[in-house]
């Protein structure tokens, strides 16, 4: 016998000015991925604005959201998960390794450069992966970092991101996130 569960997953945004609910949506989508957009823009005709800013907790996270965001006039702030294969395993995270547009090079922590090797698909963005194997071999870092060499993968579209971390680096929303609760603004 199999069981089943009914859920709804609720989402809101609030006139955080007049301290309103400007929008609401209820789903059977068990994630709030995906949601983010759709629900800022929705706020966005209720208000009668061209503009918004949308303030979401880590659960948001998906780079096509945050684009249609970007696209709708959106500004979103959405902290960026911890997650990935070298983190579950104790290696320096992505967040370790400092990509440089002008170079199209990531620099590792042990000041390596990781050149563009490979290309492929990740859902329906283009993914690079940058790796330098010479510098693996005999980096001192090797043992914090991988078990072999070390590929670091970056989308195409991923300056949306840049720009995002950007805006949450400059601690305007920090407040916010930290309490969890997510509210396009």
């Amino acid at each position: 016998m199999s069981k089943v569960g009914v859920g709804y997953n609720i989402q809101l945004a609030v006139d955080v000015k007049h301290r309103l609910i400007a929008e609401q949506t209820v789903s059977n989508q068990v994630l709030d991925l995906g949601l983010l957009a759709q629900t800022a823009t929705a706020a966005m005709e209720a208000l009668g604005v061209e503009r918004i800013e949308a303030v979401a907790d880590r659960g948001y996270f998906k780079i096509e959201d945050i684009e249609a965001c970007e696209a709708a006039g959106v500004t979103a702030y959405v902290p960026k998960p911890v997650r990935g294969p070298a983190v579950r395993e104790g290696f320096f995270g992505k967040d370790g390794f400092r990509y440089e547009p002008d170079r199209d090079v990531f620099v590792c922590p042990a000041g390596a450069a990781l050149l563009p090797r490979y290309r492929g698909k990740s859902r329906d963005n283009v993914k690079v992966d940058y790796a330098n194997r010479d510098a693996c071999k005999a980096c001192a870092l090797r043992s914090r970092c991988t078990r072999s060499f070390r590929r670091v993968s970056r989308l195409e579209n991923e300056a949306v991101l840049d720009r995002m971390a950007a805006r949450l680096a400059a601690g305007r929303y920090s407040a916010s996130l930290e309490a969890g609760p997510s509210a396009p603004r």
